[in-house]
């Protein structure tokens, strides 16, 4: 029994080292050459022949969208008498309710998951 054993050992390191690859594997090299950005950069996010399109309203929802003060996104909708968008502009928050101007836009409206955003001042 303790023959047969030490043979079935002998036998399993022959065969898993007659498996093994001669020659050493090559590892890929990782090589980064860029750097992360800290802050928002102010490039066009829509470029058309060469123009920055105009954009004059938005529906701002969970994504964040690139405003001229960073990404902005809706984080949520308080309910109540009035409705009150919490919006995350440049990684600081803001309760904004309808009519109010944000970064250059009005909230024009107020859904349950999102809000509708104007280009332009308020009337």
């Amino acid at each position: 029994m303790k023959n047969s054993i030490v043979v079935v050992v002998i036998f399993v390191a022959l065969l898993l080292s007659s498996c093994a690859p001669s020659e050493p594997l090559e590892q890929p090299s990782l090589k980064i050459d860029t750097v992360a950005e800290d802050e928002p950069t102010r490039e066009a996010v829509y470029v058309y022949n060469e123009k920055m399109a105009v954009i004059d309203s938005m529906e701002l929802r969970s994504e964040p969208k690139l405003l001229s003060s960073g990404y902005a996104r809706l984080v949520g909708v308080v309910s109540g008498v009035r409705q009150v968008a919490l919006i995350e502009i440049g990684g600081r928050g803001l309760a904004a309710v309808a009519g109010e101007m944000v970064d250059g836009y009005e909230i024009e409206k107020i859904g349950r998951e999102s809000a509708y955003l104007r280009k332009g001042s308020i009337k």
